[in-house]
């Protein structure tokens, strides 16, 4: 059974004179930027996930063209804002670093979405990001506990768990 999971009917149309469209690597300002997410065919981790869009009246995997990561350089390196990573934080990484030429990550803040995951695969993904030079992982409810736990064992603290009122100095 699917269901609409987006947001309300006509809210863009309500609200347009506050909504700015981009296309491509968007800079807010110095040091600060919006990065897509289509840089590879994530149709497979669509269907993995059961994550669809309607395309002119049908029903296709989703191609997350909509989701966006938010970029910012602190001098340390780049953190990267993400909400679900429904693309995959390696990819998501992958995208950043080839869109701005960096690599020097110094946190990632976001769900990663790897509730479907084996552990095998968790274990694979673990020693992905190791090889990354991720220092922080900020990560919220939608990775899912058993996810979350592994990582945790896998990680120490280089992760964390982040819910309502968490914070965190990057100082």
């Amino acid at each position: 059974m699917m269901r609409y999971n987006g947001i309300r009917t006509g809210i863009l149309k309500e609200h347009e004179t506050r909504i700015q469209y981009i296309d491509g690597v968007h800079e807010i300002a110095d040091g600060i930027w919006l990065i897509p997410h289509r840089k590879a065919d994530y149709s497979a981790i669509a269907l993995r996930n059961d994550l669809y869009a309607m395309h002119s009246g049908k029903l296709c995997p989703d191609d997350f063209a909509h989701e966006q990561s938010l970029v910012i350089d602190t001098g340390k390196g780049l953190i990267i804002f993400n909400s679900c990573s429904h693309t995959g934080m390696v990819n998501i990484l992958r995208d950043v670093e080839e869109m701005l030429n960096r690599h020097d990550f110094f946190a990632y803040a976001g769900g990663l979405h790897l509730y479907k995951m084996t552990d095998e695969e968790l274990y694979l993904l673990c020693d992905e990001i190791r090889s990354t030079s991720v220092q922080h992982i900020f990560t919220g409810h939608c990775t899912g506990e058993h996810a979350s736990n592994i990582l945790k064992a896998e990680l120490g603290d280089r992760i964390e768990q982040f819910s309502s009122g968490f914070s965190f100095c990057f100082a």
